[in-house]
């Protein structure tokens, strides 16, 4: 697995904010998830079980 910088991980986390799937807690260093953030995590497990996880079984040989 690839380390990220610090600075990766801060590029990443104000891409994710400007997407609106996290807020920030006013005058802290914590995020909450947002509706559209849980909405959106919930779909890419979706996904992730039921298209890529069969896919890789039937690739495995």
């Amino acid at each position: 697995m690839r380390q990220i910088s610090p600075a990766g991980i801060t590029r990443q986390l104000w891409r994710l904010r400007q997407f609106g799937l996290f807020k920030t807690v006013v005058h802290g260093y914590r995020y909450y998830l947002t509706r559209l953030g849980r909405s959106t995590i919930a779909a890419a497990c979706r996904i992730t079980q039921q298209s890529i996880v069969p896919a890789l079984a039937y690739a495995t040989p």
